[in-house]
């Protein structure tokens, strides 16, 4: 068995045990976790797969026909839409197990960190999978902040700070979670897909359609909804209270600015990164925003 398909299993097993203890703390049936990351994993696979063919068909089933489906390439596997088929899964065991959706979706949170957490981690035995740029510079040639190719050179590990990113939210959704914290779930998709839009800029390796990433732009898509939710469920502003999410438009022009600067300009990347990672946390500032009037 490839080494990648045992990291992600483990992280399957993690996430499972993660998501029993949620349970069983949230009074709800703990069994349940296991009808949940067994669908999950299922239609993460198959969301994966799919996702990826559909989202690029002229390099998938225009060259490959309906076997693309089956090709079993690493590369050919959609992030984003696996993680969609995970929660899906999720949903689907808690109302199969007739627990209430919304409260079992917020215990899943932070097992769906730590199983995005495996997966990245899990590149490690991809090679280029999550590669970013040459490293040229000694002192930064070290794990886990840069990672050798199997061809020599050293190159970012884009992968390891996804991973860590991704570990660091499992980790404060738990304690958020003890707090009472709410919007669990909502909370833990914004806050995967908010830094994959920079990490996704970062790879080497990246679904394109021209210059265009087509994760960052399923990631935009996925936090300006959640921000659009937070909104929809506000008591009181009337169309007002709409306006995180002109905010958050705003901020993803100015990515999609610093994008094409990034591909068609010399700008330096370090004006253009700054500028990305400043409207980042404009877009958490709104999201933070948005629970808090969401609350009240």
């Amino acid at each position: 068995m490839h080494p990648y398909v045992l990291v992600l299993l483990s992280g399957v097993v993690l996430a499972s045990l993660l998501y029993f203890v949620q349970l069983k703390k949230c009074g709800l049936n703990p069994w349940a976790a296991l009808a949940a990351m067994a669908l999950g994993s299922g239609l993460g696979l198959v969301c994966a797969k799919a996702g990826y063919c559909l989202l690029l068909p002229g390099v998938t089933l225009g060259r490959y026909g309906v076997s693309a489906l089956f090709r079993g390439d690493f590369t050919e596997f959609s992030f984003v839409a696996g993680a969609a088929g995970v929660c899906l899964g999720a949903a689907l065991g808690a109302r199969l197990c007739r627990l209430p959706v919304s409260r079992a979706m917020n215990a899943f949170a932070p097992a769906l960190a730590l199983l995005a957490a495996a997966a990245r981690f899990g590149e490690y035995f991809l090679e280029w999978v999550g590669y970013g740029k040459y490293v040229d510079q000694p002192w930064q040639q070290f794990f886990p902040l840069s990672v050798e190719s199997p061809y020599g050179g050293w190159y970012t590990a884009v992968f390891m700070l996804e991973g860590f990113s991704a570990l660091a939210l499992a980790v404060v959704l738990e304690i958020l979670d003890r707090r009472g914290g709410k919007c669990l779930f909502a909370r833990c998709v914004f806050y995967l897909a908010l830094p994959q839009i920079f990490w996704e800029s970062l790879r080497a390796l990246a679904m394109k359609w021209g210059f265009v990433r087509v994760e960052q732009v399923l990631c935009g898509v996925i936090v300006t909804a959640v921000i659009a939710w937070h909104c929809l469920k506000a008591a009181r502003g009337g169309v007002r209270r709409f306006l995180p999410v002109g905010g958050m438009l705003l901020c993803i022009a100015v990515m999609v600015g610093v994008e094409f600067a990034l591909d068609k300009t010399n700008i330096s990347y370090l004006i253009c990164y700054g500028v990305m990672i400043l409207a980042l946390l404009g877009m958490a500032a709104l999201e933070i925003y948005s629970v808090r009037r969401r609350k009240a």
